[in-house]
């Protein structure tokens, strides 16, 4: 139930001017959340050497993320649970790398004591009109396959068209794409769709391949969610860029100043984000997003060197490699 609510929550944040107060009520709501903290010991390897790892926190948030940068991990037991959660105690625990999952009002704390902050999501938006407008040689070429087969754009109006776009479209191609990390909305923001939001099929032949759903407030949109069908050779034929081509036209039509084309992960690496870069998307930090707070010590710092972050600073997002001489 707490998952479908933190759902819904996101549409004051991403639509209303004031985001970051609901935001900042979300946290404040949710305190609960961080009083039992679980302690873990993993080990993992990189460039042939030991590396210790303790996470801090819900595991579901921080050991994927360890494991992205090192790879599999061992686990090597649970400590003591540890309800105190300021950096100097913390700071204690014996690691290459301790990843502790942290509030916002946390955050400055955690990085006055050098402790880096990570946001386990990036959101990407864009200001219209004059995003998307300086293509690379790269999206050209994506724009010729969208022009090349074909496609079009047309809305769908019925409960039968959203349950089409649910169950053919978006849980196919979501949970192919991301596999269990993937996201779908609940029933709850499904229903919030249904009754408010604006609904798009992308064609071809006839025949109704991928799809786009859209939620607006004054001249903000939020497009989270798309779907394509469960057929491959479509993504090497140019669906994703048709899907994000009729974003585009269909806010400008709507004379939308800001749109949200959801997230991706903080990994400059992560391929959901340099696609939405490619198409003018900057990247903003995500009020919603669970934090992570990462003491790096110099056993872990040169993984950080192949795996580059998005971090979050008082001055805003900023990249992270490994650096020893890191300013926060």
């Amino acid at each position: 139930m707490l998952d479908q609510l933190e759902q819904l929550w996101q549409i004051p944040v991403n639509l209303s001017a004031r985001g970051e107060r609901w935001a900042d009520l979300w946290w404040a709501l949710n305190r609960l959340r961080f009083r039992r903290r679980v302690l873990e010991k993993h080990v993992g390897e990189y460039s042939g050497s030991a590396v210790s790892v303790v996470t801090v926190g819900r595991t579901k948030h921080a050991l994927p993320f360890c494991e992205d940068v090192l790879g599999e991990l061992r686990f090597a037991g649970r400590a003591e649970p540890n309800n105190s959660s300021t950096p100097l105690d913390l700071g204690q625990l014996a690691a290459d790398l301790v990843v502790a999952e942290i509030q916002p009002r946390q955050a400055d704390a955690f990085r006055d004591a050098g402790w880096i902050i990570l946001p386990g999501w990036i959101r990407w938006r864009a200001d219209l009109p004059q995003a998307a407008t300086q293509m690379s040689r790269s999206l050209k070429s994506d724009l010729n396959k969208v022009q090349a087969y074909g496609y079009e754009c047309k809305r769908g109006f019925q409960r039968e068209d959203w349950h089409e776009f649910w169950q053919t479209m978006v849980e196919p191609y979501t949970v192919e794409r991301f596999a269990e990390w993937a996201w779908v909305p609940a029933w709850m923001l499904r229903r919030v769709f249904e009754q408010f939001g604006v609904l798009h099929f992308v064609y071809r032949d006839r025949r109704r391949v991928a799809g786009f759903a859209a939620l607006c407030a004054r001249e903000r949109g939020w497009f989270p969610v798309l779907g394509i069908l469960p057929e491959p050779e479509l993504r090497r034929q140019g669906i994703v860029a048709a899907i994000y081509r009729f974003t585009f036209d269909w806010a400008r039509d709507q004379g939308l100043t800001s749109i949200d084309l959801g997230r991706s992960e903080a990994f400059l690496s992560d391929g959901v984000g340099q696609y939405k870069k490619k198409w003018g998307l900057e990247p903003m930090a995500d009020p919603m997003s669970h934090l992570l707070a990462l003491r790096v010590g110099a056993g872990a710092a040169a993984a950080f060197k192949d795996e580059p972050l998005r971090v979050l600073t008082r001055s805003g997002l900023q990249v992270y490699a490994g650096n020893r001489d890191w300013r926060h």
